[in-house]
């Protein structure tokens, strides 16, 4: 098949669509000299969906990723300030031990 009748049933291909080339080569419309351009017109088709779908799945899990790594963070941050408020309530609870101490000695 020479350039220009590959050219010409590429413009068709796209014109049909997926669907629309997909139903001809099925009905046989297609010649042995097509099927194989047709096949691979389909396969690139596919693999180019099937890219898009992998890019797509990257980015959400990217954002999970740095989703996960904000909540990670926040966690932190509540943990520190949950220690530094146990430090802060065991102080208290020896400064008022300390009171008690010094006011039973009165």
């Amino acid at each position: 098949m020479n350039d220009e009748r590959r050219e010409k049933l590429t413009e068709d291909m796209e014109q049909l669509g997926e669907s629309g080339v997909r139903k001809k080569l099925t009905a046989g419309y297609y010649g042995e000299d097509k099927r194989p351009y047709v096949k691979a017109w389909l396969e690139e088709i596919e693999n180019d969906r099937l890219n898009e779908r992998e890019h797509e799945n990257t980015l959400h899990l990217k954002d999970q990723a740095s989703a996960s790594q904000k909540s990670n963070r926040i966690a932190m941050q509540a943990l520190q300030k949950a220690e530094n408020a146990n430090k802060i309530a065991i102080v208290c609870v020896c400064v008022t031990l300390l009171g008690l101490l010094i006011s039973a000695l009165k």
